[in-house]
C-alpha cells in the first residue's frame, strides 16, 4: 500500500499537459457568456473612491478598452473581437496581480484574482510571443479615448466616470452573448485571426 500511495502522490504531482480544443472552446464559450457581468463588476471597481489607486486604474483602463472594442468591432465577427478584448482584459489583470498584488487583493468581488489566474490560458492558446505582442497592443489602446473619454478623465473628472459606468452597464443590460462555435476549426480562426492582428500591429 505504501508503494500504491507514493506512485498516486507522483502522478498528481506530475505537471499537467496543456488544454484540450474541448477545454479552451468550454473556457471561451464561458467567458462570452460572462461578458457583460465582466462589465458590471468593473464598472463597479470604478466607482469605488476608496479602492486603491492601482486597482481603479486598472478598471478604468479595461472598462474603456471594452468600450472602444464595442464601438468598433465590425458585424459578423463579434465573437472574435469581444474575445480579444477579454484576452487583453486578462493580461492586464495578471500584470496587476504580480506588480500591485495588494491593490489586487482589494477586490471584493475577487475579479481581478480570478482574470489573472485565466490569463495562462490565453499564454498556452496564443503561445509566449504572441502573448507578449497582444500585451503591447493592449498597453497601446490603453492611451485611446472611447467615447471621447480618456482613462485619465475617467479616473479625475466625475462627469466623465458617470458616463462611462452609465454607457457600460446600458451596455451590459442589452448584450446577448456572442457563439462561439463547438468545432476545433473555430479555434483554429480565433487563433489565426489574434495572430494575425498582433503582428500586424507590431
Amino acid at each position: 500500500m505504501e508503494e500504491v500511495s507514493t506512485i498516486d502522490e507522483f502522478e498528481s504531482a506530475a505537471p499537467a499537459g496543456p488544454p484540450s480544443d474541448a477545454e479552451y472552446q468550454k473556457a471561451f464559450v464561458a467567458w462570452l457568456a460572462g461578458l457583460g457581468g465582466e462589465v458590471r463588476e468593473l464598472s463597479a471597481l470604478l466607482a469605488r473612491e476608496d479602492a486603491p489607486a492601482g486597482l481603479r486604474r486598472f478598471a478604468a483602463e479595461t472598462l474603456n478598452q471594452l468600450l472602444y472594442a464595442v464601438d468598433l468591432i465590425p458585424e459578423g465577427i463579434e465573437g472574435l473581437g469581444y474575445l480579444e478584448a477579454q484576452f487583453g482584459v486578462r493580461l492586464l489583470a495578471r500584470e496587476l496581480s504580480e506588480a500591485e498584488p495588494d491593490s489586487a487583493s482589494a477586490d471584493p468581488h475577487g475579479t481581478v484574482r480570478r482574470l489573472s489566474s485565466e490569463a495562462e490560458l490565453v499564454r498556452s492558446f496564443l503561445g509566449e510571443e504572441d502573448e507578449g505582442r497582444l500585451l503591447v497592443l493592449v498597453r497601446a489602446q490603453s492611451e485611446k479615448r472611447a467615447r471621447g473619454r480618456s482613462v485619465t478623465e475617467l479616473l479625475e473628472v466625475p462627469e466623465a466616470q458617470s458616463a462611462a459606468i452609465e454607457d457600460a452597464q446600458s451596455w451590459a443590460e442589452q448584450y446577448r452573448p456572442s457563439q462561439f462555435g463547438t468545432g476545433s476549426h473555430d479555434l483554429v480562426r480565433l487563433r489565426s485571426f489574434l495572430r494575425t492582428r498582433v503582428r500586424r500591429a507590431g
